[in-house]
């Protein structure tokens, strides 16, 4: 096994490249990586509840896999760069504001959780995947889950039937948050849109699914692994469709917009990507200057419910409000001053971070986002096309990720899913070629 996996996951290409030949310790590396992806594809009906916490499956598989993680980081210290510095500092402060804003023991606990939530993953990412080899030994270990994942979305969606999650919730109970049970499957879910139900599948939203599979497109399109596993990873992504998702749809329309972008660009030397990106950032101002909604209005716009972009503007109004009030310690689980017609949720990965534990909190883990993205972007130049292009899928598929984060809250299976992605990225942009 370890052979025809190290067989499907190496391409010999011309020129420099950062994929080493195949070590027999790779795919043991890999294990907490891995580990923590399955346990994401668990329904969050299966947790286990302790100190007021619930403990849902990629939690614990990363408390699993902790002294690994200590071990890694206590022996490669060298390995760490300012990005990693950054990373956890924007981590621990959500343990600091939650212990501000409650007190010292149960903001311990309660950020702890969240801190947890996003420091593992990277970690196991940072310590495991130190060349494309490894990443592409991860996503061929990955395949046959996504494949699983998914197959269930069509089925459900065409039947218009839940399947997995009333499931999981005969098997493990309905969640509660307060004491007020949570239905297997979100009111949304069952809305039917273009003559499809939008199916969740496993995951805890429509949403969220079709971001999962959809956002991982590109890393898959550009691995060059070959066989099974990459008909079996695209095919999971493309039922991202069957949650009919405006997330989902955002992400296809990205992935392959920029991959075509990156294609085209190869042969003209008209465009590149320093170029593609600075008119991205002009564009991006010049709509937060000349819309009324800013840029979170406009991507809220691209959505199949003309309400939505209205409410997620109201919500970045009433959220960067939030923001300038308790701009260093945020206010916890608490709900934000609002319209009192309007929900608690915000659905915005990076307001929502900074509204919960403030500034400190949700710009560095932003910022660190973005560098990756950048770096990663700009060493794709300097290797062979094989690397060069999976190197452009990484940094695609994180952008994917970031800009859903202005229209989404990461939560459920998306949570370890991005981390992972965050921390494989910082990891491939600080090699160079051999």
């Amino acid at each position: 096994m370890p052979g025809s996996i190290n067989a499907i996951a190496q391409e010999p290409v011309e020129g420099r490249s950062i994929t080493p030949a195949a070590d027999s310790g790779g795919q043991l590396r890999l294990l907490p990586i891995v580990l923590i992806f399955y346990a994401a594809l668990i329904p969050l009906e299966f947790r286990v509840e302790l100190l007021g916490q619930a403990f849902y499956a990629p939690r614990i598989a990363g408390f699993l896999a902790l002294p690994w993680l200590l071990g890694q980081a206590a022996s490669q210290a060298s390995r760490f760069r300012l990005l990693d510095g950054a990373f956890l500092c924007g981590v621990l402060w959500m343990i600091v504001s939650f212990m501000v804003v409650y007190d010292v023991a149960d903001g311990l606990v309660r950020g702890g959780a969240l801190a947890i939530d996003a420091a593992l993953p990277y970690l196991a990412a940072r310590f495991g995947i130190r060349s494309l080899t490894d990443l592409r030994r991860f996503l061929i270990l990955i395949a046959p889950g996504m494949m699983a994942a998914a197959a269930f979305l069509p089925i459900e969606s065409f039947s218009r039937t839940f399947i997995v999650k009333p499931l999981a919730e005969s098997v493990f109970g309905a969640r509660q948050i307060s004491g007020i049970e949570l239905p297997g499957a979100p009111a949304s879910a069952g809305e039917v849109r273009l003559g499809l139900m939008r199916a969740t599948g496993g995951f805890s939203h429509p949403i969220i699914g079709g971001l999962f599979l959809a956002g991982m497109l590109p890393l898959f399109i550009t691995s060059r692994i070959k066989g099974w596993p990459k008909v079996a990873g695209v095919l999971a992504c493309a039922c991202a469709f069957f949650t009919v998702s405006s997330a989902a749809i955002l992400a296809f329309f990205m992935a392959l917009g920029l991959l075509a972008f990156d294609y085209i660009q190869r042969r003209t030397t008209l465009l590149n990507w320093p170029l593609f990106i600075l008119a991205g950032l002009f564009f991006m101002v010049l709509i937060e200057v000349a819309a009324g909604s800013g840029v979170t209005g406009v991507i809220g716009r691209l959505t199949f419910n003309p309400q939505t972009a209205f409410y997620r503007t109201l919500i970045w109004d009433y959220g960067t409000a939030s923001v300038l009030n308790h701009p260093f310690f945020g206010i916890g689980y608490e709900p934000y001053e609002r319209a009192s017609w309007m929900p608690p949720s915000v659905d915005n990965q990076w307001l929502l971070l900074a509204i919960r534990h403030g500034l400190p909190a949700a710009l560095p883990i932003f910022l660190v986002t973005v560098v990756a993205i950048a770096m990663t972007a700009r060493q794709s130049g300097r290797h062979a096309e094989g690397d060069r292009r999976f190197l452009v899928g990484l940094a695609i598929t994180l952008t994917i990720f970031m800009t859903a984060g202005f229209t989404v809250a990461f939560f459920g299976a998306v949570v370890p899913l991005f981390y992972i992605l965050l921390g494989a990225a910082v990891s491939i942009a600080s090699l160079g070629p051999d």
